[in-house]
């Protein structure tokens, strides 16, 4: 057997405490999971109590074991007293109980040590325990007000979706449970009236929810769990049913608001969970995909809109109508839940209930209203026109190769129309992203109210490097679209038209172009002067490194975010008109616009090569976004909400029932 060791820390930040009694083998697969899950990112002790152990399992931890601290006790303390006398002797600012009976996967501390970081009012914070198998054994649980519990999710697939968000809980279980030293100490750590088992960490988080504080369940801390490994099931049912009673005479009155015990029924849980989120506004966000910030399209837009609705206490879900991705780690985060199940089931639902339901895109919206209308009549439906498509088909009409392509063009541009007055008619209102858009909206007969939420991100700052710290200029593209996307036809534009004049002017120009999975016509593009980088990460170091950025959109429709971003990072851009549609510059020369080739190789071989010029036009772009800040704050899709749900204005419900 291969020995275990641990770094020794001076300074643990936290503290790991595992009692250790009788199954020496569960306890090396423990360990040992621990030296290879945990980086070395977090500052942590391992403290083993040898909980009135075997004396193999004294032996192999004597033997085998380096770098842990020890202390025994040559009698069962039991749960409670184990772990009590554990935390007596832990030097860390977080406490995490881990079962001897477990083991953990990747990042499982490191999650559970962000989260309770990013939530200070947080008393305790439990991880995702799974089967040994990978079902889902607990994502958390709820209290029934008799005391007893339930396990939410118990059964589904490890990969499930349906709960793969950070929430509140009533309590999480204490086989993998971050504790804040100071709200242990608060409560006295664990009651020892429990004594041997079960029922102490319910005590716990109920002892934190009665100082104010919050109980957390982090799905990304994935922990595997033999369940019951140390007891027999008939004691373990003498121990729940006796210390059940213990906890319902403790707890009677905290426990009175709660639901009847009711584990069938759907419309009981859904009660119990939304309660332990406090009851929150319950709003549904239907797009294409689950949306992240690189991803161009809209999504990026609606990422922020879900973080600022989640971060607003909004309990936020999306709908994704193509496929149902992970989404990324800061929407986990926020809370914000994924539907993966159909819409047309979903909503039909008898425990399901929204106040409030966005439509993003016409495909979707004419789709889905119906389904909201007839399931979900109490919810506002608002559709978000992140762009009037039908005004890019037009203009994509005539940039058309042949007639009949420009014919068939113009067809789809006329239908699409139809098809998106309806929808202004249809929905309760309309936001959208330029105050030209929304004109136009308001100018179609019996249009609903429409709000203006123009794409700025909230609290960027001016990248600060100076102009001879960069170089190279940038295209910030998104290939959801394929080859036939605005974003593929500006830059087959560019390098076609743009690029030989540049490069006549200056051989050493290099275009840095990002975006995930480019299609073949696009990277058949690639040469010295063009260099493909993928998904970039972090686009403000990008932003921060090159002189330039173009947006060579020639059709389009609402506000191009690439321009926005380089503005708001203080980036000279260089734009065709498309590109800088929608965007107020108040007359600002924020934005070099030019749409012939030649004019826009000239423009760009400026800025790449005279100083002045760029500090201009930098200059320029700072007396424009410097009100954008306060904008990001005033206009908000919170604001948008909260004015829906107390007018009672509905739009034309039946244009979308009748279908």
């Amino acid at each position: 057997m291969r020995s275990i060791e641990f770094r020794p820390c001076a300074n643990p930040r936290v503290s790991i405490l595992v009692l250790a009694w009788r199954q020496h083998a569960l306890l090396e697969s423990c360990l040992r999971a621990l030296t290879e899950s945990v980086s070395g990112t977090i500052r942590y002790e391992v403290i083993v109590v040898l909980n009135g152990a075997t004396p193999e399992v004294e032996a192999f931890l004597r033997s085998k074991v380096r770098g842990v601290r020890v202390v025994v006790s040559r009698v069962n303390l039991g749960f409670s007293g184990g772990n009590n006398l554990a935390a007596s002797v832990a030097r860390g600012e977080y406490l995490v109980l881990l079962n001897d009976d477990t083991t953990v996967e990747a990042n499982w501390l490191e999650w559970l040590v962000t989260t309770a970081d990013d939530h200070p009012r947080a008393g305790a914070v439990g991880s995702c325990i799974l089967f040994p198998d990978g079902r889902l054994q607990e994502a958390g649980s709820i209290i029934w007000n008799d005391g007893s519990t339930m396990p939410i999710a118990r059964g589904l697939p490890g990969d499930s979706l349906d709960w793969h968000f950070v929430r509140r809980a009533d309590y999480v279980s204490a086989c993998s449970l971050l504790v804040r030293r100071a709200s242990w100490e608060a409560v006295g750590g664990l009651d020892d009236g429990y004594f041997p088992a079960y029922y102490e960490d319910v005590d716990l988080c109920l002892a934190l929810h009665a100082r104010g504080e919050m109980v957390l369940y982090e799905p990304r801390s994935r922990v595997r769990h033999h369940e019951s490994a140390s007891s027999d099931s008939g004691f373990k049912r003498f121990l729940f049913a006796r210390n059940r009673r213990r906890l319902f005479d403790k707890w009677r009155d905290a426990l009175s608001t709660r639901e009847a015990a009711a584990p069938a029924s759907p419309h009981a849980l859904t009660r119990a969970i939304w309660r332990a989120r406090g009851c929150p506004r319950r709003i549904l966000v239907v797009d294409d995909l689950v949306p992240n910030r690189s991803m161009g399209a809209g999504f990026g837009r609606m990422f922020d809109a879900l973080v600022e609705l989640s971060d607003r206490g909004y309990a936020a879900a999306i709908h994704p109508t193509w496929k149902s991705d992970l989404p990324n780690d800061a929407l986990i985060s926020k809370g914000v839940a994924v539907v993966t199940e159909s819409l047309e089931r979903h909503v039909a639902r008898p425990d399901v209930f929204y106040e409030a339901v966005i439509v993003s895109r016409p495909h979707n919206f004419r789709r889905l209203a119906r389904l909201v209308r007839r399931h979900q009549p109490q919810a506002v439906l608002l559709y978000d026109a992140e762009a009037l498509y039908w005004r890019r088909l037009e203009k994509q009409a005539t940039l058309a190769a042949d007639e009949g392509e420009a014919a068939r063009l113009r067809a789809e541009a006329g239908h699409t129309r139809r098809m998106e007055e309806m929808i202004f008619r249809g929905a309760d209102r309309t936001v959208a992203v330029s105050f030209e858009e929304a004109a136009v909206i308001r100018g179609l007969e019996g249009a609903c109210p429409v709000d203006v939420l123009p794409p700025s991100e909230p609290n960027v700052i001016l990248t600060g490097r100076s102009f001879a710290d960069r170089r190279d200029c940038a295209y910030v593209a998104g290939w959801l679209a394929g080859p036939r996307s605005p974003n593929a036809d500006g830059l087959r534009w560019f390098v076609t038209d743009v690029l030989p004049r540049l490069l006549a002017r200056l051989p050493w120009a290099r275009l840095r172009v990002t975006g995930a999975n480019p299609p073949a016509e696009m990277r058949a593009l690639a040469c010295a002067n063009v260099q493909f980088e993928g998904h970039v990460d972090d686009l403000t170091k990008l932003y921060d490194c090159v002189r330039v950025v173009i947006s060579p959109i020639r059709y389009g429709a609402g506000v191009k975010l690439k321009t926005v971003e380089a503005l708001q990072h203080g980036v000279p851009i260089v734009s065709t008109t498309v590109g800088a549609e929608g965007i107020d510059t108040r007359g600002i020369a924020a934005i070099d616009i030019v749409d012939d080739p030649e004019l826009f190789a000239d423009r760009l071989a400026i800025l790449l090569t005279d100083e002045r010029a760029w500090r201009a036009q930098r200059e320029a772009i700072e007396r424009l976004v410097q009100p954008w800040q306060r904008r990001c704050h005033d206009d908000t899709w919170t604001g948008v909400l909260e004015t829906a749900l107390t007018r009672q204005g509905r739009g034309d419900q039946s244009i979308f029932l009748q279908h």
